[in-house]
């Protein structure tokens, strides 16, 4: 979830239906605020964890102490709650972001503690505990690789580790498979590339499919690590410890200090880094914070509501930004600013190839671009071995922000094998490429 408050924007879709089912929606001169609350169907007022799907439908995990809340879903026109009399493996959920995972199709995984992790296919619930092969039932996050096998963490002692589905059977790794001692994983995440990250604890671990690499306290990583991290589409990788934040760039950790933020608050709880590698930040009794790559300042719209409490923050495949709230229920915020269509008033400062969404995808993805002039453009997608597969652009635009669709198919027409492609985009001198995975 983006500038000047960036480049935010909730689909259409969503929006109306928002609207429609009477939603607070507030303008603050920069942008607008809807509120999913109690009042219209969320079963509870603290939200811990939030994602969205691919066609903008929501999923939380809502905060109910001691017994756990089960999960929450919004299809646009109604709340659905999920608890373990629907077959969700336990209502006890982490307070993590990395507790949800949706698939580019739609499909949910959750992280469970001590119900191991349940999957949601649209119809009905699956859960694979520890007699099916999962490491361990203490599940503490969940993630979906690029070629959409599923990897999970476990925390809690004696069984930290991590598990591996490859779609037909799950594999366990200790800490010594991984080259470490012990551990105490919460996140995992994966970067552009497909390399997995995983954070908790007094590590943070990398594994680019063949090794596993650890960086701790010697690698000039502040810890403890806390309870968040994610990885921006620059590959950066930020995570929460050490009374701040820290970044890694590919080649040394960077450390902000609480001062160094600007913020008097007690501690950072959620971290998200959004569709163009700008920071956020919440920040217990200090509200909202985020990163442009070269200095912090306090999001601070007019009229904000209940910012000082934020619990999770996620950034949606538009864009649009989502804060689930101590008590609040669920924000979302939707810039003035934002937008992806061809007629758009305000015209880009410089060109840009943002990341498509949804990545991993099958069958359809979106990818926007910016252009600060009209110009001819061309768009290609390519397969690994550099060979053309389709041009999607080769015409003149306007100056403005457009978007494309690929449906995976190639020049003639028909569909291509799942793994990675890369769309170059070329326009005048700029010349840029991101990497698209299909799954199938």
């Amino acid at each position: 979830m983006k500038r000047l408050i960036i480049a935010i924007g909730i689909s259409s879709l969503v929006c109306i239906s928002l609207i429609s089912n009477d939603l607070t929606a507030q303008e603050d001169g920069e942008g607008t605020w809807t509120t999913h609350t109690t009042s219209d169907g969320l079963p509870y007022p603290s939200v811990t964890a939030i994602a969205i799907g691919p066609h903008g439908e929501i999923w939380c995990v809502p905060y109910v102490e001691e017994t756990g809340g089960g999960i929450a879903h919004f299809d646009g026109n109604m709340w659905k709650h999920y608890t373990t009399k629907d077959g969700l493996g336990s209502d006890a959920v982490l307070w993590t972001e990395h507790t949800l995972a949706v698939s580019s199709d739609g499909v949910v995984w959750v992280a469970t503690f001590g119900g191991g992790v349940s999957r949601f296919d649209g119809e009905s619930w699956k859960t694979y505990s520890k007699k099916d092969g999962l490491f361990a039932d203490n599940v503490s996050g969940v993630a979906i690789a690029p070629n959409g096998d599923v990897w999970c963490t476990h925390s809690a002692s004696p069984d930290c580790g991590i598990s591996h589905f490859n779609g037909e059977s799950w594999t366990g790794l200790t800490p010594s498979d991984m080259g470490i001692t012990s551990c105490n994983l919460m996140n995992i995440a994966f970067d552009p590339d497909g390399t997995l990250w995983a954070s908790g604890g007094d590590a943070v671990l990398r594994f680019d499919g063949e090794t596993w690499k650890s960086f701790g306290s010697e690698s000039g990583l502040e810890i403890p690590v806390a309870l968040y991290m994610d990885i921006g589409p620059d590959g950066k990788v930020w995570v929460v410890g050490g009374g701040g934040v820290s970044c890694y760039d590919g080649s040394i950790w960077k450390h902000f200090s609480m001062a160094e933020i600007g913020t008097t608050g007690s501690s950072i709880i959620p971290l998200a880094a959004d569709h163009e590698n700008v920071v956020w930040l919440g920040v217990m009794d200090d509200g909202v914070f985020r990163y442009d790559g070269t200095s912090w300042e306090k999001f601070a719209p007019d009229d904000a509501p209940a910012l000082n409490n934020v619990f999770s923050i996620t950034v949606g495949p538009d864009g649009s930004l989502w804060f689930g709230t101590y008590q609040s229920g669920i924000l979302c915020y939707h810039s003035s600013q934002s937008g992806t269509s061809d007629d758009k008033a305000t015209i880009p400062g410089k060109y840009a190839l943002l990341p498509n969404y949804p990545n991993p995808f099958n069958p359809m993805t979106t990818i926007i671009y910016d252009l600060p002039i009209s110009t001819h453009v061309q768009m290609t997608i390519y397969d690994i071995l550099n060979r053309q597969v389709k041009q999607i652009v080769d015409t003149q635009k306007p100056a403005g922000q457009h978007k494309v669709t690929w449906d995976a198919t190639n020049d003639h027409g028909e569909l291509v094998a799942a793994g990675l492609y890369f769309c170059r985009m070329e326009a005048e001198d700029f010349v840029n490429v991101i990497k698209l995975a299909l799954v199938k």
